[in-house]
């Protein structure tokens, strides 16, 4: 329910659905071939700027009359083709049925013997964010990479640290591994046809067991990931490693933010974790974003102080 009251709150907050009625309407997001659910699949609101997350089992609530709303719902899930639809057809469905893709992996060339470090830093001497709203903005981003350039190419990643705040809180996220696109220079094709979801339930839910204290439990900021069982080749020497926001209740958080229009402070939603900037000042920007309408670009709010994520990989070549 709270999942549910989250997303209401938010798009009845938005300019011109505030009048609608509060119809609450329910949708499931299935596989087309096999009517199972997709789990946090992100639902985009174009023109009002809303994206949230469907739930463990594939459902998300929008309220009002649809059938009067002018707007664009854009849905998107890994390993499945985007879809988007406008947002008054969704008055006469309750299902919306993705259809699957397949993510074109390579098998490895040869015996890897050595190993190399890229993007190496203390995380101890982590101390800037990204996800946080800036000072008259909120983050509203779905995703975040980090860019790396190996010395050759069909190298296997084995692993990735990503630094993040500490948090006492239930927190996920799910890691993306790109290709470059050889256009734009940005994230490309998946390189992993699996889905690599992190979360901390485990960890806080012995914590609570063992000490009854839930806001008292601090998790390390580093989270290391070993991605060896998923054997992803890497088929350039440039890549990318991204965080992907799951954007519901547990990871949802309230902000201030400067309205520079009203000369007041405002709230806003934003979304855990957030996702440490390196203490290493490297010669270019290699940090992107994946905006609401699932174009990357650049990302300089930390520039020139801040080229790179505290985001860092271990291939083997």
């Amino acid at each position: 329910m709270k999942r549910i009251l989250l997303i209401i709150c938010c798009i009845v907050s938005a300019p011109g659905y505030a009048q609608q009625p509060q119809k609450v309407n329910a949708f499931h997001v299935v596989d087309s071939g096999t009517g199972k659910p997709v789990p946090y699949t992100t639902i985009i609101i174009l023109r009002a700027k809303l994206a949230i997350a469907t739930e463990d089992n594939g459902v998300f609530h929008i309220p009002g009359n649809l059938a009067v709303m002018r707007d664009t719902i854009a849905l998107n899930a890994q390993t499945y083709a985007p879809l988007k639809l406008p947002l008054n057809k969704l008055a006469t469905m309750d299902t919306i049925r993705l259809n699957k893709i397949a993510v074109k992996t390579q098998e490895a060339g040869s015996k890897f013997s050595k190993k190399l470090i890229l993007n190496d830093h203390l995380a101890g001497d982590v101390g800037l964010y990204a996800g946080v709203a800036t000072e008259d903005a909120p983050f509203n981003y779905l995703q975040i990479a980090q860019c790396f350039v190996t010395n050759t190419s069909n190298n296997r990643l084995v692993s990735v640290t990503i630094n993040k705040t500490r948090d006492w809180m239930l927190t996920k996220f799910r890691v993306r591994i790109y290709d470059i696109d050889a256009a734009t220079g940005g994230p490309g094709a998946d390189l992993c046809d699996r889905i690599i979801d992190i979360d901390n339930e485990d960890d806080v839910n012995d914590y609570l067991n063992r000490t009854g204290r839930y806001n008292t439990f601090d998790e390390s900021k580093s989270a290391i990931i070993d991605l060896r069982k998923y054997n992803i080749i890497i088929p350039n020497r440039k890549f990318y490693v991204a965080v992907e926001w799951l954007r519901d209740f547990f990871n949802a958080t309230k902000v201030p933010v400067y309205n520079k229009v009203t000369n007041k402070v405002d709230t806003a939603i934003v979304f855990r974790p957030y996702i440490g900037i390196s203490p290493v000042k490297g010669n270019q920007l290699n940090i992107w974003v994946m905006e609401l309408d699932g174009k990357w670009k650049t990302y300089n709010h930390f520039y020139p102080l801040g080229t790179d994520l505290a985001i860092k990989s271990t291939v083997e070549y």
